[in-house]
C-alpha cells in the first residue's frame, strides 16, 4: 500500500472481534503493524493496563494495588469483578470487550438545537435582524429533524429573553413573532458583540395541515413546507417571512425577494 500511494503514508492494520482488541493490535507495532488479534490471556499479557484509554496514574496505581498488571490479568477478573473494581459499568464494558464483544453505543436524544454569530461593523448595532437570521436557521432545522421546540431562548452578548412555545412549533413565523416580541419588550435597541438563539426540543414534529395560516395543535403549516421548498431551490436569502422594526412585530405578512424565473 505504501508503495502505490507514495512515501510518506504509513498504515498499520489490526484485526480483532472488537474494536478495542483491533486497536491495540494497530498499535502494537507501529508505524506498520500488521496484527490480528485472538484475544487469548497469552497475547493480552502483551499489553499493560495502562495501554487502555481512560486509564490514567490513579487508575493504574489502584489496578496494580489489586494485582492488575496487564490485561491478561484484567481479562481473567471476569466482568462481575472488573466492574466492582471500577464501581460501575465500565469495567464491565471494558471486559466484555477484551473478551471480544463490542458494546453498542448508548443512543442520545438531543434535547436542544442552538446557533450563535459575532457581529462586526454596522451589524452591532442590528442585533435583533441577526437574532431573527439565526431563528430561521433554527427552524429550517427543526424541521428538517422532524421535531418541535417548546422554547426558544434568544440574546445578546450576556443578556437574553426566554419564552414558552405553546403548543410546541416547528414554525419559524412562530419564534420569530415570539422572539421579536420579547427582544422589544426586555432587550431595547443596545449595540451587541455577538448574538444567540436556542431552541429546547419537544415531541417530533406533528405533520402539516389545516390552512395556510393554521397553527393549532400542529407544529408544521403548509405554508413553512411551501417555504422551505422555495429556499431549496433559490436560495435562503429569497424569502424572509415578516420584517421587524425596533420590536415591532410587522404581522402575519411575507417579504418576497425577486425570485427568478423557470
Amino acid at each position: 500500500m505504501p508503495a502505490a500511494l507514495g512515501e510518506p503514508v504509513q498504515v498499520s492494520l489490526g484485526v480483532a472481534l472488537s474494536i478495542l482488541l483491533a486497536k491495540l493490535a494497530a498499535e502494537s507495532d507501529k508505524p506498520r503493524s500488521r496484527r490480528v488479534l485472538h484475544g487469548t490471556d497469552e497475547e493480552l499479557a502483551e499489553f499493560p493496563v495502562s495501554d487502555l484509554a481512560g486509564v490514567g496514574p490513579a487508575m493504574t496505581a489502584k489496578l496494580l494495588e489489586n494485582g492488575i498488571r496487564t490485561l491478561a490479568d484484567l481479562h481473567r477478573l471476569g466482568p462481575a469483578s472488573a466492574r466492582a473494581l471500577w464501581g460501575g459499568r465500565h469495567g464491565r464494558d471494558l471486559w466484555m470487550e477484551l473478551d471480544g464483544m463490542d458494546i453498542p453505543p448508548v443512543a442520545t436524544r438531543q434535547q436542544s438545537f442552538s446557533h450563535a454569530r459575532v457581529l462586526v461593523g454596522r451589524e452591532r448595532s442590528r442585533p435583533l435582524e441577526a437574532v431573527r437570521g439565526l431563528v430561521v436557521l433554527l427552524g429550517e432545522r427543526l424541521r428538517a429533524e422532524g421535531r418541535a421546540c417548546r422554547q426558544v431562548h434568544a440574546g445578546g452578548d450576556k443578556q437574553g429573553v426566554r419564552v414558552a412555545v405553546e403548543p410546541p412549533s416547528a414554525s419559524e413565523r412562530v419564534l420569530l413573532r415570539l422572539v421579536t416580541h420579547a427582544w422589544g419588550r426586555e432587550m431595547g435597541e443596545a449595540d451587541r458583540g455577538t448574538v444567540w438563539a436556542q431552541v429546547l426540543l419537544a415531541r417530533r414534529a406533528a405533520s402539516a395541515e389545516g390552512g395556510w395560516w393554521s397553527e393549532g395543535e400542529t407544529a408544521v403549516t403548509p405554508l413553512d413546507i411551501a417555504v422551505d421548498r422555495v429556499r431549496a431551490r433559490f436560495g435562503r436569502e429569497r424569502l424572509v417571512p415578516g420584517h421587524a422594526t425596533w420590536g415591532m412585530w410587522a404581522g402575519e405578512k411575507i417579504s418576497f425577494v425577486r425570485v427568478p424565473g423557470g
